[in-house]
């Protein structure tokens, strides 16, 4: 076991990892954990407080209720009749740039493929996707290991605060008119009479941002490297 300079232990091992891992006592706390480091007050700060209901920070049972609740809506047949969208999603982004003759892999293609695509997803009309673009270029800094300064918090603030604003509205609207998004899935969503809440559904809807875009990005980065040359013939 390794105390690292951070305050916390590392286990390297395989065996301690695994009894780790298996060991109930063993768990997330979030909100203990952020507090015991950062202070009680972190949780006042609205990404914190939003990121407290993302189930990937929660232990059982919260852990499997929100996670039971959130699979419903991504159904196998759901997940194959998304394969044409994606493809035209990939012919266009490069029919954007093709007369450029070159591209950057990540600003170009990597980068905008996730975001178009879990909007098309969420129902999120073209019009209001700006804010989705510039929010998911500093999501993945909110899981570093290293502290986020006062203003990239700041910063973060306000992401989370516009993001919750727009999407407390349209699961309002989703309620009202249901479609065939994904938004209407997860409002719609029951399981024993529990729903999320709009708070639960904002905090996994960003996590949803997250895992599908940073995990997008650095996988077609490490597969394909810093850019790629094509040509028209």
């Amino acid at each position: 076991m390794h105390l690292t300079p951070l305050g916390f232990h590392v286990a390297s091992r395989h065996a301690d990892v695994t009894s780790i891992l298996r060991d109930k006592r063993f768990g997330k706390d979030f909100a203990g954990r952020m507090s015991r480091r950062f202070g009680p007050q972190i949780l006042d700060e609205p990404v914190y407080r939003s990121m407290s209901y993302w189930m990937l920070q929660l232990d059982p049972p919260d852990h499997g209720r929100l996670r039971g609740l959130v699979v419903r809506a991504f159904t196998a047949r759901r997940i194959e009749d998304m394969r044409p969208r994606i493809q035209e999603i990939v012919d266009g982004i490069i029919d954007r740039i093709e007369d450029r003759g070159r591209m950057d892999l990540i600003a170009d293609f990597a980068f905008r493929l996730p975001v178009i695509l879990i909007c098309d997803m969420l129902g999120i009309p073209e019009d209001d996707r700006q804010v989705f673009f510039i929010s998911s270029r500093g999501s993945g800094r909110l899981l570093d290991l290293a502290p986020l300064t006062p203003a990239e918090i700041a910063e973060q603030n306000g992401f989370s605060l516009a993001i919750a604003d727009y999407f407390h509205r349209l699961f309002e609207l989703r309620r009202r008119k249901p479609g065939d998004d994904l938004t209407s899935k997860l409002v719609q969503a029951e399981q024993d009479g529990d729903k999320l809440t709009n708070e639960e559904l904002t905090a996994n809807i960003i996590l949803l941002f997250g895992a599908g875009h940073e995990t997008t990005v650095n996988l077609t980065w490490g597969g394909l490297g810093q850019g790629v040359r094509f040509s028209s013939a």
